[in-house]
């Protein structure tokens, strides 16, 4: 659906100082501008399914406004309120949940802050194994 380039720039390590997120400026988000009723809907379409949800590892840079941004994509003031809101979200709902945000290093980070190498990939997948049977249960 988009073109991939032969070779793949490498992701940002030096960032922008800017700390804006869209059109948020400063903290803190606001649930309701966040999709949460979306996830609200897909779970109750799952009905009896087990469903697991689970935020993804993101490249966290350490070079220049590292301490603005975690990468191109978040500053850190937005990406830490997110992750408290979807937590607090979680805290009053039944939902299968891990945050698996952090758990790959940044050496496994391919062109972007979001995709992984193949290694990062398996780091990945062995967190979710893991953690999967704590989520599987009977019908009572």
């Amino acid at each position: 659906d988009h073109y991939i380039p032969d070779i793949l720039p490498t992701k940002q390590e030096n960032l922008s100082a800017d700390s804006k997120f869209h059109n948020w400026e400063s903290p803190p988000l606001d649930s309701s501008e966040l999709a949460f009723n979306v996830l609200k809907a897909g779970l109750a379409a799952a009905g009896n399914i087990p469903s697991w949800i689970i935020n993804e590892p993101i490249f966290i840079s350490s070079g220049e406004n590292s301490d603005i941004r975690y990468n191109f994509y978040y500053p850190r003031w937005a990406y830490d309120d997110y992750r408290q809101l979807l937590k607090d979200q979680i805290g009053t709902s039944a939902w299968h949940y891990n945050d698996f945000w952090d758990v790959v290093p940044p050496d496994e980070f391919t062109n972007t802050a979001i995709h992984l190498s193949p290694e990062g990939v398996s780091i990945l997948a062995e967190k979710i194994s893991g953690s999967l049977p704590n989520i599987i249960y009977l019908d009572e």
